[in-house]
């Protein structure tokens, strides 16, 4: 079997896993990579480590086809983000699929005057061979994006008041 460089469990730099790692092995290699991620360290490498040249990732805002895609998805994604954070928490495992819930943490200088975004969601991935081949973010668009930009905050906060 031909070898994916991965990211190791310590700040070293990346070491070669075999592909047809065990689900807990990508999950684990998935939560280091988020957990360190940010505009100085991405690279297409580091996400060819985890994911698969023909991953498909969606969230609540989009859907991307391929790892050159979404590397270019993260790069614009990343390019405005000041700090950025996940804390995992719980994680559900079975066989090609897993299930993590997660807190982000953010600050972007166009989001919230540039202050603190603080994010709950999930992450559903579904594992081939070692690698994440399909991976969709489930959260609040509204509590992640549209709560926070000038125009809509005080829309949006009338609304959740009429409907409460």
């Amino acid at each position: 079997m031909s070898a994916k460089p991965s990211i190791s469990q310590s700040s070293k730099p990346l070491k070669l896993v075999e592909q047809g790692d065990t689900s807990t092995t990508v999950v684990e290699r998935f939560k280091q990579l988020y957990q360190t991620l940010n505009k100085e360290t991405l690279t297409l490498e580091l996400l060819n480590a985890l994911y698969d040249e023909e991953i498909r990732f969606e969230d609540s805002l989009h859907r991307i086809d391929g790892l050159e895609n979404m590397f270019e998805y993260f790069e614009n994604l990343y390019a405005n983000v000041n700090q950025i954070s996940f804390d995992f928490h719980d994680e559900a495992l079975n066989d090609d699929l897993a299930f993590l819930s997660w807190t982000m943490r953010y600050q972007h200088t166009l989001i919230n005057r540039g202050h603190a975004v603080e994010v709950s969601g999930a992450s559903k991935l579904t594992i081939k061979d070692g690698l994440v081949v399909r991976h969709r973010d489930y959260f609040d668009a509204g509590q992640m994006l549209y709560e926070h930009l000038p125009g809509l905050r005080m829309v949006i906060r009338k609304l959740k008041s009429r409907l409460a």
